[in-house]
């Protein structure tokens, strides 16, 4: 354990002294600030239901693409740092090049999961409730532990896959099964980094928009794929691999 901290420590040092990450942040935010701003205007202009929907799903995809991309280039730099070796926008985009598609498609399979979660657990939170007649918090308590619970049984054992799939050049199924595999081995772990994620978040959510955003994606999430990477590469043992 004391060999992997300064290991960690090590990383840490090296991937702040090679900021790419971080800056790949920061282009996430202008990038999805940039696609909010338009989809804002084109929406005003929208009159129908049916082409309001149409427009909420073109804005998803292009979500999901942009995180793809960049999600693909960050966790490959990450491999890089790791393995010792350059680090930069060279490698970013390589990195996201390669991988985008696959993780476009492991990512949108995920978050239809996480989405699908979600609704199962605030409808079954409000039959629960409206049959006990719960007041607002406790409804709003039972929602969460629900929500945690389909969370830790089901999300949480794919949630790691899209870090297998770069990490590793692996297709979608065996990234899948890598990520349950990482997930029976180190429960503890993946459920508290779920958690301290969420918790983040939740914090982050307090704050006015401008610093949310702000932290949300120039630290947290950098700091999130160096995390997840470094903890898989070294369930791995492959931390010195060259």
């Amino acid at each position: 354990m004391g060999a992997q901290k300064k290991e960690f420590r090590l990383y840490a040092k090296k991937l702040f002294l090679s900021p790419v990450i971080f800056i790949s942040g920061a282009a996430i935010w202008l990038s999805l600030s940039i696609l909010s701003f338009l989809s804002s205007k084109v929406n005003k202009t929208l009159l129908s239901t049916f082409s309001n929907t149409i427009s909420v799903g073109v804005y998803s995809i292009i979500t999901f693409f942009i995180l793809s991309f960049f999600f693909s280039g960050m966790i490959f730099l990450t491999k890089q740092v790791f393995q010792k070796k350059r680090a930069g926008f060279v490698e970013f985009f390589s990195g996201a090049r390669k991988f985008t598609i696959r993780h476009f498609v492991l990512f949108t399979i995920v978050v239809i999961i996480g989405i699908l979660i979600g609704r199962i657990a605030h409808y079954s939170a409000f039959f629960i409730s409206t049959q006990l007649n719960l007041s607002i918090r406790p409804a709003q308590l039972l929602f969460l532990l629900i929500y945690f619970g389909a969370l830790a049984f089901f999300l949480l054992f794919i949630s790691f896959s899209s870090f297998y799939l770069v990490l590793y050049d692996l297709s979608l199924k065996n990234s899948v099964k890598s990520s349950v595999k990482f997930v029976k081995k180190n429960y503890l772990l993946a459920i508290s980094i779920e958690t301290i994620l969420f918790v983040a978040f939740w914090f982050l959510n307090k704050l006015p928009s401008i610093f949310n955003e702000f932290i949300q994606y120039i630290v947290i999430i950098p700091l999130f794929v160096f995390i997840v990477s470094f903890f898989i590469l070294s369930n791995e043992n492959d931390l010195r691999a060259s």
